[in-house]
C-alpha cells in the first residue's frame, strides 16, 4: 500500500498488526512503512488540528507526559503516537510492553539501547549495560521489542525540541512499564498518569493511618481497575500491622 495520507499510514499498520506475524517481523516492515510517512510530515498535521481540537480524552491518559496519542485501533492492536522531546529533561530508561517502531519527525534524538546482564528475578533490581548509541536524523527509524529486549532511553540530541512518531503494537504486558536506573541498579514500575495518580492519592492514605483514611483505603479496594484495588489492599495490610505493633 502506498502511504499518501494518515488514513493510508492507518490501514497499513492494521494489516501489519492483524497479521500475526513474530514481533521480529513486525519491526522490519513496520519501519518501511514509517520511512514511506515521514517522507511527507505534512500528512500529520490534518490529525494533529483534529487532536488539538478534543483535549479531554480522560480515556487514555499516557505513561509518558511528553507523549500525544493520536490514533487507537478499535481493538488496541496498536497504536499511533507523537512524542515531544525538550533540551535538558532527563527521560527515563525504560522496556515496553509491545513491538515499537518509531521515527523522527524534527530535530535530532539520541537513542541508547541497553542489554539487561541480570535475571530478572528481583522485582526492583536490575543490571544494564549499554548495547549501542546512535543520533536519529529526520525521516530515520527505529524500534523496540517486547520487554527486555525493548529497554532503552531516547532523548534530544542538541538544543532544539524534537519530535518522534510512534507506532506500538498489542501489548504483550499491560498495565505499565519497567523503569531501570543504572547508578542504583533499581528498577521501578511506571503506571499511566491516571494510574499514577489513584496510587499517589493511596499512599498519602497509608501515611495518614487513620480509620478514616482506612475507610476510603477499604472504597478503593473494590476500584474496577485491579492495579487500585491491589495497591489499596496492600497499603491497608501495611497500615492493620503497624497498628498491631503499637
Amino acid at each position: 500500500m502506498q502511504v499518501k495520507s494518515f488514513k493510508d499510514f492507518c490501514e497499513a499498520f492494521r494489516e501489519l498488526a492483524y497479521s500475526g506475524r513474530a514481533p521480529e517481523e513486525m519491526v522490519i516492515e513496520g519501519q518501511m512503512i514509517l520511512s514511506e510517512y515521514l517522507a511527507n510530515p505534512d500528512l500529520i498535521l490534518d490529525h494533529l488540528v483534529r487532536v488539538t481540537e478534543r483535549w479531554a480524552d480522560d480515556e487514555f491518559l499516557p505513561i509518558d507526559v511528553n507523549e500525544i496519542s493520536i490514533y487507537r485501533d478499535a481493538n488496541r492492536m496498536f497504536s499511533v503516537r507523537v512524542f515531544i522531546w525538550e533540551p535538558n529533561y532527563p527521560y527515563h530508561i525504560h522496556d515496553h510492553g509491545s513491538w515499537g517502531v518509531m521515527g523522527c519527525l524534527a530535530n535530532q534524538i539520541r537513542e541508547t539501547k541497553y542489554r539487561r546482564l541480570d535475571d530478572g528475578s528481583q522485582c526492583d533490581y536490575a543490571e544494564l549495560e549499554v548495547r549501542s548509541e546512535g543520533i536519529i536524523q529526520p525521516g530515520q527509524t527505529t524500534f523496540v521489542l517486547p520487554l527486555n529486549e525493548g529497554i532503552h532511553r531516547m532523548m534530544v540530541f542538541g538544543r532544539k525540541s524534537a519530535l518522534s512518531i510512534h507506532v506500538y503494537g498489542k501489548p504483550i504486558r499491560t498495565g505499565f512499564i519497567q523503569g531501570f536506573l543504572m547508578e542504583s541498579n533499581s528498577a521501578y514500575k511506571m503506571y499511566p498518569v491516571k494510574v499514577q495518580r489513584k496510587i499517589l492519592a493511596i499512599r498519602a492514605l497509608e501515611v495518614i493511618g487513620s480509620e478514616w483514611a482506612s475507610e476510603i483505603l477499604k472504597m478503593t479496594a473494590r476500584d474496577d481497575n485491579e492495579l487500585i484495588s491491589v495497591f489499596s489492599q496492600q497499603a491497608l495490610k501495611r497500615i492493620e500491622k503497624q497498628r498491631a505493633g503499637e
